[in-house]
């Protein structure tokens, strides 16, 4: 007989005995008991030698938006999966409608799956972008749904705008769990590794800092990236975190505009605040951030002090590697 095991569908902690209340969540009545099935009795596979396979080139789906196709090294790779997250309105679906304009525009076949909006409240924030809207859009929140979807139509890129939004009715847990996450992502990769599409999959990160998705599903899918903002909280930057088709670190960097997301084809002079004329004070060098090399412009202020020894201050730039860069 099975030794029973308990575990919690909120947050996947497994416990030897029952709990009335999870330790690590804090979730009441989240802990239920799990018996495995035994063992199914499989046939073993026939090995081969590797170079016995046949390796298929595929031709990369350019995404028509330059900072994107950086990131991801050059484009889409057919049946890769991708992850995107980043904080609640850093611009995260914004991104990816004009993702599915573009790529439509290109003769792809588009499906954007939402959860979190309706077909009207999407259509109004793309239309507010100038975008056509011609791509398909399928609002839907079982999963069961969207994995018949993918079967039936086979679509080339299909974007699901969000993970934590849909729900299998098979596992255990509300939605947005990380056993409901997991479990859902764990099939949308198989389909698309199957079916050769490309899944763009869109993961929250919450303010606090609480990550729930995105960072326990990094090593599903293929490539990870996320949208950050500045302090200015004009600019964007798209971060590759991982990807196996391509540079890890390699950023993308957008201006927020009416139109949405703009690439920034020179965004070293989008960060320098004087352009042409330096004042006295300040100096232009290069910094490399990915395989990017960015001009930013750092100022200095002196003035007296009442106090016995200069003090030193820094922002935006380490204050410890400051004082090494001053002593050599």
């Amino acid at each position: 007989m099975a030794t029973a095991a308990f575990w919690c569908t909120k947050c996947d902690t497994q416990y030897a005995k029952w709990q009335g209340r999870c330790r690590e969540c804090g979730g009441w009545s989240t802990v239920i008991a799990a018996t495995p099935d035994a063992a199914a009795i499989a046939e073993a596979p026939e090995a081969a030698p590797l170079a016995s396979f046949a390796t298929a080139v595929h031709d990369r789906l350019i995404t028509g938006i330059t900072e994107v196709d950086r990131v991801l090294g050059g484009g889409l790779v057919p049946g890769s999966v991708v992850l995107i997250g980043g904080e609640p309105g850093v611009g995260k679906s914004t991104l990816l409608l004009q993702m599915a304009q573009s790529l439509h525009a290109r003769d792809a076949r588009v499906f954007y799956l939402s959860g979190e909006e309706s077909g009207a409240q999407v259509s109004l924030r793309a239309k507010r972008l100038g975008l056509a809207c011609e791509f398909a859009f399928v609002h839907v929140h079982d999963f069961a749904s969207v994995k018949a979807l993918l079967v039936k139509e086979h679509p080339s890129i299909a974007i699901v705008d969000s993970l934590q939004t849909l729900t299998d009715a098979a596992v255990a847990g509300e939605a947005g769990s990380l056993s409901q996450v997991r479990a859902i992502t764990a099939q949308l990769v198989a389909i698309a590794k199957e079916q050769s599409i490309v899944l763009i999959l869109v993961g929250h990160v919450t303010k606090d800092g609480q990550v729930a998705g995105p960072k326990t599903l990094e090593h599903l899918v293929d490539c990870v990236a996320y949208l950050e903002t500045r302090e200015d909280g004009a600019t964007r930057i798209l971060r590759a975190a991982k990807n196996r088709f391509g540079a890890t670190g390699e950023i993308g960097v957008f201006a927020m505009e009416v139109q949405g997301l703009i690439p920034l084809q020179n965004p070293g002079a989008h960060f320098l605040e004087h352009p042409t004329a330096l004042p006295a004070g300040s100096v232009i060098t290069a910094t490399i951030d990915g395989t990017r090399a960015l001009a930013c412009e750092i100022q200095s202020l002196i003035t007296k002090t009442a106090y016995g020894m200069p003090q030193r201050r820094a922002s935006g730039v380490d204050a410890s590697r400051m004082q090494l860069i001053i002593a050599l």
